[in-house]
Formats: C-alpha cells, sequence, structure tokens
C-alpha cells in the first residue's frame, strides 16, 4: 500500500488477524460488519441506468450511432467511451505504395476524441460487399490491383471482385509497408485504444468463405489443408499460409508494441500465433455475429470440431483469453432462428464468453426482446462496487485502522486497463488528511461463468481488500473512508494523452471528487 500525508512516515502495522463481529447483508444494500460506524451506497441494479465506463458495454460500431437513438421511442443509450470503424486499403494509398493518406482515419480519431471515446480500426483489402465502384468490387489500390502477382480477378454476374493473393510477395510486401506506416502514426496516439489485425480476409475478419464458395477461389479442402496451408481448415473457408501469417503477424506486432492488438478469431493459425505472443498488452478477440454465432468461434466451441479434439491447448488458451485481454463483439446482421433466439442466444455468449464490449450495429429489438438486449449490453464487461466493510467502531488516537473492503464484480470480465484504487480519509470539514493506495488489482476479479438461464443475473466474483489506515497525528473526532478508482492507462511517451474521470462504481453515493463513501470511524 502507498500511503500519502503531509509530514507523515507510515509504520508498517498487521492487520488485526480476528475481530469479533455481526455481519449484516440487506438486500442490495452495502454489507455492513458490526461494531462500526460504517455508512455506504446503495449497489445499483442492472435495471437502472446504464453505467457508463472506459473499455465495457456498448460502443459505437462501423459509424452506426448507439442504440436507442433519442427517435427511437425509447430512453437513448446514456453513452460511450469506445469507438471503432474499418478503412479501405484503397482510401489510405489511392496513388502510390509510396505515399500515404491517412485522412480518413485522422478525421474519424479527431470526431471520436471530441466525444470523450477512445478509437479502434481495422485495415479491409477485400470486401464482397460495401466496396463497389460500378461494376468492380475493390478494396485494394489500383496500383497494387495492377502490380504482377498481387491480385487476381474473379467474375460474378456482371460484377467483378479483386481478390489478393494472400501468398505472393508482390502482395504481402506491400501490406508489411502499410502496416508499418500506419503503426508509425498511431502506435504512440492515446488516442487508438487498439488496432485490430490486418491484412487477410473478407471484411479482413480472418477468412474468406464468400470468396471459396461464392466465387469460386481455389482454397484447399479439409484433408488437403495441412499440406497446403500448413493448419488445418476444417471449414473450406482459408487460403492464407503459416508463413505468411507469420509476416502479417510479426508485422503488426513490430508496428504496434505500445497499442492493444485485437484479432478477429476467425482463423486458427492466426489466432494461434497472436495468443502465443508476448506483447506488452495481450492481444485481445473479436467475435464476429453475436447472437449466431459465439463470439470464440464455431472452430473452438462445436464439440464436433477438429479443434476441439485435437488441439485442446489452443482451445483452451482461446476460452481463457478473456483473463487477460478484452473479447468484443459484433452483432450478426440476420436472425436465422428468429428475434428471441437471437438475443437469448447474445445474452448467454457475452456472459459465458466473458465479452467486454458489445457493438451498435443491432438490429433493432422489438418491446418483446429489448430487455435481452438491453441485458446484454449491460452484462458486458466489469462493474464493481464496494459491497461490504470491516474496521472498529472506536479507535485510540494515533493507533492505525484496520479495515477490510469488499470489492465485487457484477460484470462478466475485468477491466483491462490500468486502473488504481485511492483510500481517502476525510475529516468532519470534508478535507482530506490521508491518501492510501491499495495494492489490489481489478483485473484479476471475474467470476467465471456457467450461465444457461438468461432470465438471471451472471455470477459475481469478490475479493477482500485488507489495509491499515494511519492516524498518526490526527486529533479525535469522526472520520469517512471514502474509495475512487483512478484511471491510469497511459502509453510509453504517449501523444495525445487521454484522460478519464475516475471509475463510475454500481453504488450510489458518487462525490464532486469521483469518490464513494465506505466507511466512517471515530478516533479517540
Amino acid at each position: 500500500m502507498s500511503v500519502r500525508r503531509m509530514g507523515f512516515v507510515p509504520r508498517t502495522v498487521s492487520v488485526i488477524a480476528a475481530m469479533l463481529m455481526v455481519t449484516l447483508v440487506v438486500g442490495p444494500f452495502l454489507a455492513v460488519r458490526r461494531p462500526a460506524d460504517i455508512h455506504g451506497g446503495t449497489v445499483i441494479p442492472y435495471s437502472a441506468p446504464e453505467i457508463i465506463n472506459p473499455l465495457r458495454g456498448q460502443y459505437q460500431d462501423i459509424g452506426v450511432d448507439l442504440y436507442p437513438t433519442a427517435d427511437a421511442g425509447r430512453p437513448p443509450w446514456p453513452g460511450t467511451y469506445d469507438a471503432g470503424d474499418r478503412f479501405l486499403w484503397s482510401d489510405l494509398q489511392p496513388t502510390s505504395g509510396e505515399e500515404f493518406d491517412f485522412s480518413v482515419i485522422d478525421k474519424a480519431i479527431e470526431s471520436a476524441h471530441r466525444e470523450d471515446e477512445r478509437f479502434h480500426f481495422r485495415v479491409m483489402a477485400l470486401c464482397s460487399e460495401g466496396c463497389e465502384r460500378g461494376k468492380l468490387r475493390s478494396a485494394v489500390p489500383d496500383w497494387l490491383r495492377s502490380r504482377e502477382g498481387a491480385t487476381s480477378e474473379f467474375v460474378k454476374g456482371d460484377e467483378t471482385y479483386v481478390v489478393p493473393n494472400w501468398n505472393s510477395d508482390a502482395y504481402l510486401a506491400a501490406a508489411e509497408k502499410l502496416i508499418a506506416a500506419l503503426g508509425a502514426r498511431y502506435n504512440k496516439d492515446e488516442r487508438v485504444e487498439w488496432y485490430e489485425f490486418s491484412g487477410y480476409g473478407d471484411w479482413s475478419e480472418n477468412h474468406v468463405g464468400f470468396v471459396a464458395k461464392e466465387l469460386g477461389a481455389p482454397t484447399p479442402w479439409a484433408d488437403e489443408s495441412v499440406a497446403q496451408l500448413g493448419y488445418y481448415d476444417e471449414y473450406h473457408d482459408q487460403a492464407i499460409t503459416k508463413s505468411s501469417i507469420r509476416r502479417l503477424v510479426d508485422a503488426t506486432l513490430s508496428a504496434f508494441p505500445d497499442t492493444r492488438i485485437v484479432v478477429a478469431a476467425g482463423n486458427p493459425e492466426i489466432t494461434r500465433q497472436f495468443l502465443a505472443a508476448s506483447p506488452t498488452l495481450p492481444v485481445g478477440i473479436r467475435g464476429d455475429c453475436l447472437g449466431v454465432i459465439p463470439p470464440a468461434q464455431y472452430w473452438v466451441t462445436d464439440p464436433q470440431s477438429w479443434y476441439v479434439h485435437n488441439d485442446k491447448e489452443l482451445v483452451s488458451k482461446v476460452l481463457s483469453r478473456w483473463k487477460s485481454a478484452p473479447v468484443v463483439t459484433e452483432w450478426c446482421n440476420s436472425q436465422p432462428d428468429g428475434m428471441t433466439q437471437y438475443f437469448t442466444t447474445a445474452v448467454k455468449d457475452v456472459v459465458n464468453y466473458h465479452v467486454s464490449l458489445v457493438a451498435s450495429n443491432v438490429l433493432a429489438p422489438q418491446p418483446g426482446v429489448y430487455d435481452m438486449w438491453q441485458r446484454a449490453n449491460k452484462y458486458a464487461g466489469f462493474r464493481y462496487a464496494v459491497t461490504s466493510a470491516v474496521l472498529p467502531e472506536h479507535t485510540a488516537v494515533g493507533a492505525d485502522v484496520p479495515i477490510t473492503l469488499r470489492w465485487t464484480n457484477f460484470g462478466t470480465a475485468p477491466s483491462y486497463d490500468d486502473w488504481e484504487i485511492w483510500y481517502q480519509v476525510l475529516d468532519h470539514e470534508g478535507t482530506t488528511v490521508v491518501e492510501v493506495k491499495s495494492g489490489l488489482l481489478l483485473r484479476t476479479l471475474a467470476a467465471e461463468q456457467d450461465y444457461s438461464d438468461a432470465s438471471r443475473d451472471p455470477a459475481a466474483a469478490t475479493s477482500d481488500d485488507a489495509f491499515v489506515l494511519p492516524t498518526s497525528g490526527l486529533p479525535a473526532g469522526d472520520y469517512t473512508v471514502t474509495a475512487k478508482v483512478v484511471w491510469s492507462e497511459h502509453k510509453p511517451d504517449g501523444t495525445n494523452v487521454v484522460d478519464y474521470p475516475t471509475m463510475e462504481l454500481a453504488q450510489s453515493g458518487r462525490d464532486s471528487r469521483g469518490g464513494y463513501q465506505v466507511a466512517r470511524f471515530q478516533l479517540n
């Protein structure tokens, strides 16, 4: 513990091992263990308006406004600290392989920053929809399209699709150069929350199912995949080799040493290589098609999957990645089994896969399932509160006060940013007389989940923070203890420095300094 007090030298005092206490727990209220004069706020239930903190809950995705908007007939969503988008490679290098125009990304970052949002992005080298130029569908620049060996073209109906030759040096060298330039510009920028691995697959989602099944592009079948790709592909939707993946992964890790990387889990080998890496910030996972496909993707979750039977180590790493890095999702753009099943699946998957962020791109829920949609967003990420306190009611002047505060995370995932807990002792005038930094790391506090009943709330996790408050030099009187959680997620030598308010806890009583009253004691 760190202690700050003017002119005070802290003493080391052991926490009292045993205290005669009676525990009182009343509904959603802060649990109080007597004897003590302890006052804390009530725990805020999920039925209350959303609690907004960085890297949790609903985020603004691909330019879609947060749902519900003001004109949706419901109270608008109170906000977010997170936003992201995807960009066409052709917009970033329109003229040549030596020049870059990142103005479209710059403008998006600046726009997000004006709304107090950190930004994340990916770059697309292929898109089966959304990049039409007349009859041409191409996400790569024309100069790359004309470079020998870099791309191939496939015709369907009267439309021409430009598909990168993922394993050609002509393509990979250009992609590596682009990634390096992106890192040089954005790695140190604190407004950039993460960079999503880019350079392969439809929409850079790390699969080429449309190319293989609709355009007839050559991709190996399962029994040929190891020989041709260097890894097993059971769904016939991969075309990039293990060695080509290594080039793009290495380029990404090199370009963004100070910025978190997130990878779409569509390709097992790409996922494997990122999970095996040791960057400063562990690589997070994005899952497409929330409500239909599990965030970890079928190759990790399907009991019949080849990887479930033959690569349990990789499957286990994917399923436990939430313990160190965020799981991010986008809603599916179809509801094959109907709206009720769609949102029921989404709620369960948010909880069981420990999702931190849910995209704004939802198909608007009807009244009967609106509550499930809302809970999917509210369950996502962390939701901390101080739920009990143990300390003596009276302490002699000059003696240390032993305190145990119980922290509870009601959410499905921990915080991944650097948050610091500070306890402050206030005198009867509200002046801070002692300040103590906690050693408890909130990013370690989250419950395992086995969630099958979508009508109940997720399991919560608790951790006790035991410490002593030094009182030497303080006069007799009544004192209040407050807790505040300070955001401190900064990049080394970061540019465009970002700061956020103290964490919004899931309890009432937030004061003007961002703290929450958790206990009182008396010196006499």
